[in-house]
């Protein structure tokens, strides 16, 4: 056991948006996360708006508004050309069934920027997708049985609730 810094699983990621109640209504639909009236915040002197919205596993998702933010370059299409801008790329997350992920997703109006691929050394299938206002999301499936993985997924085993399922995975 090391002496990690690190407490637990990670508790929210957080995202500055152009348009706050679009990307709230969006996150919320998308992937079914739950919001409660004193999630939401201001920072008056700050003038930020931010609300936090929460998964089934506790997991936060913080969005965040201000007047007059801008962009990053971000935009890219392809995951390792991304690597030669620094800074935020993505973020991911696991899901049960990545198939029926990409469907609820693209559904949503999301674009998929990276289609379904293997990534046997570390066991998972993947995929990554823009939201509306073009931020980077993974979306990762744990492949269990796959004998060329020498990934930390394969060492792994674990129990990951996901709208109700769980997904089980043994060396």
């Amino acid at each position: 056991m090391t002496d990690s810094l690190v407490a637990g699983p990670a508790d929210h990621m957080c995202i500055s948006v152009a348009d706050f109640e679009g990307m709230v209504k969006w996150y919320k639909e998308t992937f079914g996360l739950d919001e409660d009236v004193a999630d939401r915040f201001e920072v008056p002197e700050s003038q930020i708006k931010g609300a936090l919205l929460m998964g089934p596993n506790g997991f936060r998702i913080e969005i965040l508004w201000r007047e007059g933010s801008v962009r990053h370059s971000g935009g890219h299409t392809d995951p390792v050309a991304a690597v030669l801008d620094q800074g935020y790329l993505h973020w991911g997350f696991l899901v049960a069934d990545l198939d029926a992920a990409l469907v609820r997703i693209q559904a949503a109006g999301a674009k998929i920027t990276h289609p379904k691929a293997e990534m046997a050394s570390h066991n998972v299938l993947f995929a990554i997708f823009e939201d509306p206002e073009g931020n980077n999301i993974e979306v990762i499936q744990p492949v269990a049985g796959n004998q060329n993985a020498a990934g930390r997924w394969s060492r792994l085993r674990y129990h990951q609730g996901v709208n109700g399922v769980t997904a089980e995975l043994d060396d």
